[in-house]
C-alpha cells in the first residue's frame, strides 16, 4: 500500500528519524515486489513511546480526552468558590453544579460574566468564559410591591 505515491524507505522506521528522512518517492521496482510501508503520520502520544496497532498494521487512535476547564464564582457574600466544569458544557449545566456546590437553586440564580447575564441553554464558550474565567452570581428578584408615585392613589 501507498499514500500519494509515499512509501517508506525503511521496513521499520525509529523514533529519532524525521517524517522527511524515512520518506522516499516510490518508484515502479518497489511498487512491483510489494514491499511497501503504508505512510503513517508520526505519532504525538507522550503517553506511550510506541503507538498500538491492530491486526491490519493500522494505528489505533484513541478518542479525545474531554478537555475540562476550572472556573471561578464568586457568591452572594463575595466568597469564591472553584468549579471543574466541561469546555463545551451550557449555562444550565453550570447552574446545576452551582447548586450542587453551594446550594443555591437554578431558578434563583443570575450569573454575569463580563457585563453580560447569562442565561438558557447557550454555551459558556458563546459568552467567552475561559479556562480560570470568574463569574459572578447574584440573587434573582422576584415578584415586588407596585408602588403608587406620590399623590396617587394605588
Amino acid at each position: 500500500m501507498n499514500f500519494m505515491g509515499i512509501s517508506c524507505s525503511q521496513t521499520q522506521c525509529d523514533d529519532t528519524a524525521s517524517v522527511d528522512s524515512a520518506l522516499t518517492p516510490m518508484d515502479e521496482d518497489q511498487r512491483a515486489e510489494g514491499n511497501t510501508i503504508p505512510f503513517v503520520a508520526p505519532s504525538t502520544s507522550t503517553s506511550q513511546s510506541h503507538p498500538q496497532m491492530n491486526s491490519q498494521g493500522f494505528y489505533i487512535h484513541e478518542p479525545p480526552a474531554k478537555r475540562t476547564m476550572q472556573i471561578f464564582v464568586r457568591n452572594f457574600n463575595g466568597k469564591i468558590e472553584r468549579l471543574e466544569i466541561l469546555e463545551n458544557a451550557s449555562v444550565e449545566d453550570l447552574k446545576t453544579l452551582i447548586h450542587n456546590k453551594i446550594g443555591t437553586p437554578p431558578s434563583q440564580q443570575r450569573l454575569v460574566y463580563q457585563s453580560r447575564e447569562m442565561v438558557g441553554r447557550d454555551s459558556l464558550t458563546s459568552y467567552g468564559v475561559q479556562n480560570l474565567s470568574e463569574i459572578q452570581i447574584s440573587g434573582r428578584l422576584r415578584g415586588g410591591l407596585a408602588v403608587a408615585a406620590v399623590g396617587e392613589k394605588a
